[in-house]
């Protein structure tokens, strides 16, 4: 952060070497394990492991309904529908938001497991959260 408190999004500092990391550039994998797929990036530097996020099947399907619902939402504003037709996709595409978010935060546990096996059962390698622990510089 900056004096004016703005964040600079640019790079992270790594929370296990301290390095920075450039979000440019960075490569993104993906984990796969049955169903789940986890997406997350290494530390060029050191190679501790940040989750991006986790989806399973179901998880897809709501972000696919997501995106037409929201396709929909953009051609009835451009097409002048009647406002209570846009505020019935406004809803349906707000409450699958919140649908999505709450799954994603069973999804993040079951990805972290994947990611770092060795962890089961509470055991704790150091690294502590994944899931945007690396702090903005």
């Amino acid at each position: 952060m900056n004096g004016m408190g703005i964040v600079d999004h640019s790079a992270f500092l790594c929370d296990s070497c301290g390095k920075r990391i450039p979000t440019k550039g960075v490569r993104m994998n993906m984990e796969e394990q049955g169903e789940y797929q986890v997406s997350y990036f290494t530390c060029p530097h050191c190679g501790r492991v940040y989750q991006i996020t986790t989806t399973d099947q179901k998880q897809r399907e709501m972000l696919e309904e997501q995106k037409q619902i929201q396709r929909k939402l953009t051609t009835a504003a451009k097409m002048n529908f009647r406002r209570e037709t846009v505020r019935k996709y406004k809803k349906q595409l707000q409450k699958l938001g919140k649908n999505l978010e709450k799954r994603a935060v069973s999804l993040k546990a079951i990805g972290e497991g994947i990611l770092h096996p060795e962890k089961e059962g509470g055991v704790d390698d150091g690294q502590g959260d994944s899931k945007g622990g690396a702090e903005s510089v």
